[in-house]
């Protein structure tokens, strides 16, 4: 099962990196049918990690996270474009992933398990959504010092 996984992992990632480089526009059907594959593959991969790993983070969760965030990037009337800039990409991944951790957490708080864990996801949850937040906003010219 974990082959198979991470072949089909690695067979998404080598498309998206060919049409990437080959320059698809988000204006066609073709970055539409890609935006939306991207974010149904994303939650896809979030949920199965949910199923089989039980946890929101994990190999699976960081997948799902890195194709939501490109998924949300190429879509067409999507205010996070992405090709505005490194830092705007990198800011939604910081708060995707922050999303996720703060599931996690709040997960795990419920399930009274592991609770210094679910102390430390929930400060880097926060720390991760405060500064995503913050260099997409550009609050302050962040995105000069980073």
């Amino acid at each position: 099962m974990k082959n198979k996984q991470t072949l089909i992992q690695g067979i998404i990632y080598l498309v998206l990196g060919i049409l990437l480089c080959v320059g698809v526009s988000g204006n066609t059907l073709l970055g539409w049918l890609i935006s939306i594959s991207l974010l149904t593959a994303g939650t896809c991969f979030i949920v199965a990690g949910v199923i089989i790993e039980k946890s929101f983070i994990g190999s699976n969760g960081y997948s799902g996270a890195i194709l939501l965030t490109l998924g949300l990037a190429l879509l067409p009337v999507s205010p996070f474009a992405l090709f505005t800039g490194y830092f705007q990409l990198i800011a939604l991944l910081m708060i995707v992933l922050g999303a996720l951790y703060l599931l996690d957490s709040l997960s795990g708080f419920m399930n009274k398990r592991f609770m210094t864990a679910n102390v430390v996801m929930l400060v880097l949850a926060v720390l991760l959504l405060t500064f995503g937040f913050l260099l997409w906003f550009n609050v302050g010219g962040l995105q000069q010092y980073a």
